[in-house]
């Protein structure tokens, strides 16, 4: 799939995408940037305040320890992952996670 086609009309998965790579400690820092540009935009759009990982959490309804739970579940995979000799890359990991639990 695409890139672009992966998130046309779907911006919520790009952003959840990076809720993920951000609760495991993977955001890459230039992702991170136009995060926190955007956050006054989604403050806006979902009339609340906080930074950008809040918003979504917020929005999404998501537990307070999701951040946590997300990361218990990207080291159980790497784990996995090692013993079955493949690496696992932080991007596929978080896609999957999201089409998993979040679509």
């Amino acid at each position: 799939m695409i890139e672009a086609d992966r998130y046309a009309d779907k911006p919520l998965i790009k952003l959840l995408e990076c809720y993920v790579l951000h609760a495991i400690g993977e955001l890459d820092r230039s992702e991170y940037a136009v995060l926190r540009e955007m956050t006054p935009k989604l403050r806006m759009m979902y009339n609340c305040s906080g930074e950008w990982d809040g918003i979504i959490a917020l929005a999404m309804e998501f537990p307070a320890n999701m951040p946590h739970e997300i990361k218990l579940v990207w080291l159980d995979c790497q784990r996995q992952a090692t013993t079955r000799g493949v690496q696992l890359s932080s991007t596929d990991f978080a896609r999957t996670f999201v089409e998993q639990n979040f679509l």
